[in-house]
């Protein structure tokens, strides 16, 4: 899963680099961002533990200010519509 991104060139990269710096590192947003978009399911707090097990100290919000959205959930359907769709039910 996250070796075909290069991790190991992340993780040198970020482990080079201070944790404690001020700025998230770009290959550590990028490593971020991958992580979020190849596993929907998983929240900010999991990825912070997985990037702790691989020795990245991330706080939580900066995995939330890097994490990207998915697009915008459509509108779900009006009370008219589904008493529409359902009169022949009721």
């Amino acid at each position: 899963m996250l070796a075909s991104q290069g991790l190991a060139a992340v993780l040198a990269l970020a482990v080079a680099s201070s944790a404690r710096s001020a700025a998230t590192a770009p290959q550590v947003r990028a490593l971020i961002a991958t992580m979020a978009h190849e596993n929907p399911h998983w929240r900010t707090e999991r990825i912070r533990g997985e990037l702790l097990k691989l020795g990245i100290a991330v706080s939580a919000r900066s995995i939330r200010r890097y994490r990207r959205r998915g697009p915008a959930r459509p509108p779900s359907q009006s009370w008219r519509t589904f008493l529409a769709n359902h009169v022949q039910a009721i």
